[in-house]
């Protein structure tokens, strides 16, 4: 009971970004991010603790806004000064993240990963505009915690705990991504 536990509270992580992008008053961001943390928090707790909700209908919005956050996050290192601009990019990723919610993990991950890349190839191309070590602190956090998610779902007898350190390092990730861009 303590795993599911910690798997539903690490949500709460999504604290740090938010506050963040708080203080940087970037509003739109945080509410963003508040909402799949949100999203996170009732998915799991639905599903590891007590059944509050449609299943397949919060598992649907988890997966949505938490590739949509990943949009996101790669929409703020393009656009990094225009909030319309960051959130016309989300609106247009918006009907192919909807579509992918259904799809193999596999190919949402490649999808993402992709685009992840080539917003930092723009980073690097540009990298008088954003402070390097917490750029590079957020990559080395999607890294890790994409080996937390694929471990999680490989090996089912430690799930919660895995999934848990995913949502962690999923939020710090971005956290440094948002405060590594000037």
């Amino acid at each position: 009971m303590l795993g599911e536990w910690f798997c539903v509270l690490t949500n709460f992580v999504c604290t740090v970004p938010i506050i963040i992008c708080y203080k940087k008053q970037l509003i739109i961001d945080a509410s963003l991010i508040a909402i799949t943390g949100g999203a996170s928090f009732i998915y799991h707790f639905n599903r590891l603790i007590y059944p509050i909700c449609d299943q397949v209908a919060i598992r649907n919005t988890d997966i949505i806004m938490a590739n949509l956050i990943v949009i996101h996050t790669g929409n703020c290192i393009l656009f990094r000064f225009s909030n319309m601009q960051r959130v016309s990019a989300d609106l247009l990723w918006l009907p192919v993240v909807i579509y992918t919610a259904e799809s193999v993990v596999t190919m949402r991950l490649i999808g993402m990963g992709v685009f992840g890349v080539l917003c930092q190839l723009w980073w690097l191309h540009h990298k008088v505009n954003y402070l390097w070590r917490w750029m590079t602190g957020g990559v080395i956090g999607v890294c890790v915690q994409l080996v937390f998610f694929n471990t999680a779902n490989a090996y089912g007898e430690y799930y919660e705990w895995l999934h848990g350190m995913h949502h962690i390092m999923a939020f710090t990730s971005q956290a440094s991504f948002i405060y590594g861009i000037l």
